[in-house]
């Protein structure tokens, strides 16, 4: 009976049932979380915990070795996790689920499982001579091996076909320049701007960095700063950069801080008024991205004949707090607005000039509505977008300040704004 409750559980987390009009507004925050692979990976944990108790204790019940239950159990439920892993807590990724490619992954998966196994058995064990009961001492096993199983399978196992493709593109791309991206950049020249709140310790290796870039590649460039309001000496640092690098780092200034959706506006609109480059890029100053990978940007936007290329974090730096509340922002803005993207925040986006000239006068978004904004306004006037996965790395200096509860309360009043808006316009 045991057993088909847990299967019970199991079926009716994979399949929900869809939400009425009366209920929609509990359902969607379900789904919400369930868009989280960490929640997904807890939920599928837990249901294989609950059925290796079970087989566990039946087990015991029928006279096996403590010990040996646990890892028989313990093994059945792996093979479950494994069903369960490829259909439900990493269905996010593009996986080609062939008989080949299930072979391929599934000789991973328990390898990794028996490593899970060792750690499991080792904590079971510990717990017994402990005197814990069965029950008790099996759930602190679990645990343990759910460490290691989610661990290395998120980094290795369950990667998607593209992924490992962007993978191997991320690897060539240190060491080789595509041509295509050179040509098209030498053809056209870029506008590179970055949004700066008190990031000068960042800066001093940021600007530099993407200075060198463009000259290695040969063509003409412009490297925009805003200062928004900064505190700091971000100032001092870009007017020594701007004589550093003459007529190549050029500063907007904000007297007072207006936020994100207002830095990047005015970086917009500096770069077209003050430069007549035919493609505009921008990153985030915090030195979380690599400027290298711009050229897996303009790749796709070359290959799919794109307007706009943005993208996406799959291995995002950042504290859990932070990825929780830009997982939830994504589905949020992605429901209330209706834009297609998988990584609406990524602070690294190519743009071409055409398609800022057409959408630009219309950008009104402030703090984190103008990610979305940019995507629904460009989706809505008929651009075509490109995505790609780029690395992420962990802020060295300075602070975050998206996670200000001010700051996520206005975006919010600001979103439902900006639906209303977009519905006027038709």
């Amino acid at each position: 009976m045991r057993t088909l409750m847990v299967a019970g559980g199991i079926c009716f987390l994979l399949n929900p049932t869809k939400p009425t009009k009366k209920g929609g507004g509990d359902m969607s925050a379900f789904g919400a979380l369930l868009g989280i692979r960490l929640v997904r990976f807890g939920i599928v944990a837990a249901s294989c915990t609950l059925l290796q108790q079970v087989l566990m204790l039946t087990l015991i019940s029928w006279g096996t070795n403590d010990l040996v239950a646990n890892g028989i159990a313990f093994g059945i439920s792996a093979q479950v996790n494994f069903l369960l892993s490829a259909v439900f807590t990493f269905r996010d990724r593009d996986i080609d689920w062939s008989l080949r490619m299930i072979y391929r992954h599934w000789l991973p998966f328990n390898s990794i499982a028996l490593c899970a196994l060792v750690a499991n058995e080792f904590a079971f064990a510990i717990c017994r001579q402990l005197s814990l009961g069965y029950v008790l001492a099996s759930l602190v096993g679990a645990c343990a091996g759910a460490c290691v199983s989610f661990t290395v399978n998120n980094k290795a196992t369950f990667v998607s076909t593209k992924e490992q493709v962007m993978t191997d593109m991320q690897t060539a791309a240190t060491t080789t320049l595509n041509p295509a991206v050179v040509n098209r950049l030498r053809q056209e020249g870029i506008s590179f701007f970055m949004p700066a709140h008190n990031e000068a310790a960042n800066l001093v290796n940021v600007v530099p960095d993407v200075v060198e870039y463009f000259t290695l590649i040969g063509c003409e460039f412009t490297v925009i700063v805003v200062n928004d309001g900064s505190s700091d000496n971000t100032v001092e640092v870009v007017e020594q950069l701007s004589q550093q690098y003459p007529n190549r780092v050029m500063m907007a200034q904000h007297d007072v801080n207006q936020g994100y959706g207002a830095g990047l506006r005015t970086g917009i609109s500096t770069a077209l008024s003050a430069t007549t480059h035919g493609l505009v890029a921008f990153f985030d100053a915090d030195g979380q991205f690599y400027i290298r990978d711009i050229e897996l940007l303009l790749s796709r936007l070359i290959l799919e004949d794109a307007d706009l290329s943005i993208g996406i974090r799959t291995d995002r730096a950042d504290p859990i707090l932070r990825r929780l509340m830009g997982r939830g922002w994504h589905h949020l803005s992605q429901r209330i607005l209706n834009y297609k993207a998988k990584d609406v925040d990524c602070g690294f986006k190519v743009f071409s000039r055409l398609m800022l000239e057409k959408i630009a006068p219309q950008l009104r978004g402030n703090h984190a509505v103008i990610s979305p904004e940019l995507l629904i306004r460009a989706q809505k006037a008929g651009f075509h977008m490109s995505e790609v996965t780029v690395r992420h790395r962990a802020r060295e200096a300075g602070e975050q300040s998206g996670a200000n509860l001010k700051v996520v309360a206005k975006s919010l009043m600001q979103l439902f704004e900006l639906r209303r808006t977009i519905r006027q316009e038709g």
